[in-house]
């Protein structure tokens, strides 16, 4: 049987700086879209992490990926 985790997905400048949070909270296994408005953010290069946690807060799953912001 499947079980939701406690899901984030926060955005950093590349000072490591959080700059949003996208997604705080409990998710149910499945595929989900979410949209980043950067409109008040500079050009430049950004990162995200996701991460997904099991009932007792240990982290299970985490991922680091590089965005780019352009106007």
């Amino acid at each position: 049987m499947a079980v939701g985790s406690f899901v984030t997905l926060k955005i950093y400048d590349v000072l490591g700086i959080e700059v949003a949070t996208l997604v705080n909270g409990v998710k149910e296994p499945g595929t989900y879209e979410t949209e980043f408005d950067a409109k008040n953010l500079s050009s430049g290069i950004y990162f995200y992490r996701l991460s997904a946690e099991v009932d007792d807060g240990r982290e299970k799953y985490f991922a680091i990926k590089k965005v780019g912001v352009v106007k």
